[in-house]
């Protein structure tokens, strides 16, 4: 995760990008909090970011991939939602409960808050390798 990090500080570095600018600056307001084999779920303050970022979630993917040197797929939930995942998902593990990676469609997802929580936790399930 601290390889990660290292490496999502440099996000600046596409200000400058013709492609990647946008979705660099919107990405700078978020921070990576879990790291799984292919998933990060991302966190923000801002609702609106949120939405923003789902309407190019190519281009974000795309840009945290070149970012990363990684094939990464991502979660954005709200700092708020992100200890109800975390808690959800520990208590579910430690009652056996499994989890399984579910692909759909990717562009522009509509949730409603409490829905993002559950998309989360079916998207990462059991290939979550870090919480903090």
């Amino acid at each position: 995760k601290d390889l990660c990090l290292e490496k999502w500080n440099n996000l600046d570095s596409f200000f400058v990008d013709k492609k990647f600018a946008k979705m660099a600056q919107l990405l700078s307001d978020t921070f990576p909090m879990v790291v799984g084999d292919g998933y990060m779920i991302i966190t923000t303050d801002i609702d609106a970011l949120i939405q923003n970022i789902y309407k190019k979630i190519s281009l974000c993917e795309e840009l945290i991939n070149k970012l990363l040197n990684d094939n990464i797929r991502i979660v954005i939930v709200l700092n708020t939602e992100f200890n109800t995942i975390k808690d959800k998902y520990v208590k579910d593990i430690k009652a056996g409960i499994k989890y399984n990676v579910v692909e759909e469609d990717r562009e522009l997802i509509q949730f409603d808050n409490s829905d993002l929580v559950s998309k989360a936790l079916d998207i990462f399930g059991k290939d979550l390798v870090d919480i903090e």
